[in-house]
């Protein structure tokens, strides 16, 4: 991979490239950090939804100092039902659709942890794996071609989705694409995803699971799913992102 990139190098990024060592210069995984440590990707709504989420190869294209790491927000996600029921956090664990997903249910101590930079557009949220894989937290749909006008019952689950330059990949095997810059954070931690015509899609399950945990579907119109499904047994949730406070030391509040 890192051979196939070269060519694509000019000005700048070429001396650049020059500059890094032949060992950085060799593992396309040192070189891709590198190169978005010193370009980062411009904050930009053209490739917000597209199926895996956002290019890589605008990397090339120099946009100014990269954003510091102490702008970004690191945290959990919590659940919340419709009547203020408390759902606990997202965690890993088995779900209906996977015997690997993400689902409601996790307690604090389970909770994945989440990474994400404040901004104006929509985002990507990164999940923080202690052995560092690559992951981002996105929507898998059911449907191939899924529709999002009121009144369908297309919809989608919540998944973690690998990345390795431009791909984005879930493990769930369904039909439909899979999108990850999709998220924008509300002033009250209020965690609202986006559909390609940047209408807010809303978040639904089941109250009561046999898995470890409650899988957490998300649609345009989840009232005509639930309708269509059952009327018993669904509810609306939302799901809030909440800060980990990170003591001097680095560590979590909740390590100190």
């Amino acid at each position: 991979m890192a051979d196939l990139a070269i060519p694509c190098f000019l000005g700048k990024a070429l001396r650049y490239y020059e500059s890094l060592e032949p060992e950085i210069q060799c593992d396309w995984r040192l070189l891709r950090k590198a190169l978005l440590e010193r370009y980062p990707p411009p904050d930009s709504d053209e490739d917000e939804m597209q199926p895996g989420g956002s290019s890589m190869l605008q990397v090339l294209a120099p946009t100014g100092s990269p954003v510091p790491r102490s702008n970004a927000r690191i945290g959990r996600i919590k659940v919340i039902g419709a009547n203020s029921s408390d759902f606990g956090y997202l965690g890993d664990g088995t779900t209906c659709y996977s015997t690997s997903g993400i689902g409601a249910g996790a307690s604090a101590t389970e909770a994945i942890s989440v990474c994400y930079v404040p901004t104006s557009k929509l985002c990507e949220i990164e999940i923080q794996r202690s052995d560092g894989q690559p992951q981002v937290l996105g929507v898998h749909w059911y449907q191939a071609s899924p529709t999002t006008k009121i009144g369908s019952t297309d919809y989608s689950t919540i998944s973690s989705f690998n990345y390795e330059g431009l791909y984005r990949s879930s493990k769930m095997a369904w039909a439909g694409p899979g999108y990850t810059r999709i998220w924008r954070v509300l002033a009250d931690n209020t965690l609202c995803p986006h559909n390609a015509a940047r209408n807010p899609l809303h978040f639904f399950m089941k109250n009561s699971s046999e898995h470890q945990r409650y899988a957490v579907d998300v649609a345009a119109d989840a009232g005509a799913f639930m309708n269509k499904h059952g009327p018993g047994g669904w509810t609306l949730v939302k799901l809030l992102f909440e800060p980990i406070i990170q003591t001097p030391s680095g560590r979590s509040a909740d390590d100190a």
